[in-house]
C-alpha cells in the first residue's frame, strides 16, 4: 500500500490576518457605525447616506475602470484596480468626518459593541498554537477602530502582549473630556492609514524588513490579494469571497488539507482548524 505522503507543515517567522470575515463570522465595520447611532439616535443624514456615497463612487470608478481595462481577468489588472480604489474608499470616509457622526464618542461606545461579534471556530485555538510556537500575529485591518478588535480578544482571554499579537488598523483621533475620559474629535488619526489593498501590502512589505520574508497572510477578500501574492505562503478562508475570483485571474488554489508542499504561484484554501495543523 503506498504511504501517503505527509500534509504540508510550516512555521512562519510571522503571521498577518485580516479581521472582518477572516478572524470573524461577519463584517464589523457595521458596528462601528452603529456604535455612533446608539450615542446620537437623532442624528441625521443615517448611515445609508454614506454608504450611497461609496457605492456611487465605486460604481463611476469601475465603469471607468472597464472601458480604460476591460475585464479585470488577469493579477495585472487587478492590480491596477486596487491601486485606483483610495478615492473610492475616501470618498465615504471623507463624508463621514465632514458630517461630525463620530465626533463626542467615548471609547466604551465601541467596545462595548464586542458583544455582537462572533468568532470563527478554532481561530482562538489557532492562536494558541502560534503562542506555543512563539510566532507572532499581526491583524492588519481596514477596520476603522481597533477597539472592537482588542475588546473581542479580551473577553476570549487573549492577552494581545503575553502573545506576542499586534494590531494594524486605522484608529479615531482622541482627546480629553471635560470628565476626564477620551473621546473621538470625529477624525481618523491616519497612524496608520490603511484603507485599501495597497495599504495593506505596503504595510506587509514594512514587516518583511522587520521579521525576513517567511510569513503567511490570511484572509477573505480582494482587499487581501495583493499581500497574498506577496508572500511565500497565502491562504484563503474557504467561504472567503475571494475564492470566486482565484480562477478568474487564472491564480491555482489547492485546499491545506491537500497541500503535502509548498507549491509557487499558488494561493491555498482552508480554515482555521486547518490553519493551526499546518503549524509545525
Amino acid at each position: 500500500m503506498p504511504v501517503k505522503p505527509r500534509s504540508f507543515r510550516w512555521r512562519p517567522s510571522l503571521v498577518i490576518t485580516d479581521w472582518d470575515e477572516t478572524i470573524t463570522t461577519a463584517d464589523t465595520i457595521s458596528l462601528v457605525a452603529e456604535a455612533a447611532y446608539l450615542r446620537k439616535p437623532q442624528f441625521s443624514p443615517k448611515f445609508g447616506h454614506f454608504s450611497k456615497i461609496y457605492l456611487d463612487s465605486y460604481k463611476q470608478y469601475t465603469d471607468d475602470f472597464n472601458k480604460k481595462w476591460g475585464a479585470r481577468d488577469s493579477i495585472l489588472k487587478e492590480e491596477q484596480f486596487q491601486k485606483g480604489m483610495k478615492s473610492v474608499e475616501m470618498s465615504s470616509i471623507n463624508a463621514l468626518v465632514e458630517s461630525g457622526l463620530f465626533k463626542d464618542l467615548e471609547q466604551a461606545d465601541f467596545t462595548q459593541q464586542a458583544t455582537k461579534v462572533s468568532l470563527r471556530p478554532h481561530f482562538i485555538d489557532f492562536l494558541v498554537r502560534c503562542h506555543q510556537l512563539a510566532i507572532p500575529v499581526v491583524i492588519l485591518s481596514i477596520n476603522w477602530t481597533g477597539l472592537i478588535i482588542r475588546e473581542c480578544l479580551r473577553k476570549s482571554e487573549i492577552d494581545l502582549k503575553e502573545n506576542n499579537i499586534t494590531i494594524k488598523t486605522n484608529e479615531f483621533e482622541w482627546k480629553p473630556s471635560e470628565n476626564g475620559n477620551l473621546v473621538s474629535t470625529g477624525k481618523w488619526d491616519g497612524s496608520p492609514e490603511v484603507r485599501t489593498a495597497l495599504d495593506k501590502k505596503n504595510t506587509v512589505e514594512q514587516l518583511k524588513r522587520q521579521y525576513g520574508s517567511d510569513l503567511l497572510y490570511v484572509g477573505d477578500s480582494s482587499t487581501d490579494l495583493l499581500s497574498m501574492l506577496s508572500v511565500p505562503v497565502g491562504v484563503v478562508m474557504t467561504d472567503g469571497s475571494l475564492t470566486s475570483s482565484l480562477a478568474r485571474l487564472g491564480i491555482a488554489s489547492v485546499n491545506l488539507k491537500d497541500a503535502v508542499a509548498n507549491n509557487e504561484n499558488t494561493l491555498y484554501t482552508g480554515d482555521w482548524k486547518d490553519l493551526a495543523a499546518m503549524l509545525e
